[in-house]
């Protein structure tokens, strides 16, 4: 063989060699993306598998939450009417329950009391319909509207003779 084709084909056999590394460098590149892709594959699984659980989860959570302020609004009209119960019902609780009943029963008329004070504390102390108008002297108490203060001889509040009105 001639020194010419010798190279030729010594030159042939580094390129064909050269090919086939690129070629086997190119598969595992391809067998690496695919073993990735497989890989992102089974975590979407997996996240969407967590997600729907999750959701599960939290639909469960919301009715279970839901069926509790139920129950409480429930007991609470039932525990919002303590003034409902007769001396029979109350004669066999316990103790515990009866306090509580009390307790429920004091914040009640404590508010009531609030309410009708706001209510009274502006009104006419003799007809509790009218706003307060008129200072009674010498007293100088805010006790009485104009219609009832023309009428009267004394200080609803202290008694006191009333002199005039301001």
């Amino acid at each position: 063989m001639s020194p010419l084709v010798a190279s030729g084909m010594e030159r042939l056999r580094d390129e064909l060699a050269n090919k086939n590394a690129q070629m086997i460098n190119w598969e595992e590149q391809v067998m690496q993306a695919s073993n990735a892709c497989e890989a992102w594959k089974a975590q979407m699984e997996e996240s969407n598998r967590k997600t729907v659980l999750a959701e599960q989860q939290r639909d469960e959570a919301l009715s279970h939450v839901k069926a509790l302020k139920e129950k409480l609004e429930q007991v609470n009209i039932g525990s919002n009417s303590t003034s409902n119960y007769r001396a029979s019902d109350l004669r066999g609780l316990p103790l515990p329950k009866l306090k509580n009943i009390q307790a429920k029963l004091r914040a009640e008329i404590e508010e009531v009391e609030k309410v009708l004070y706001l209510e009274t504390a502006t009104k006419c102390m003799k007809c509790e319909e009218n706003n307060r108008s008129v200072t009674l002297v010498p007293c100088n108490h805010y006790v009485l509207c104009d219609a009832c203060a023309a009428t009267q001889r004394e200080c609803p509040y202290c008694q006191t003779p009333v002199t005039s009105q301001a």
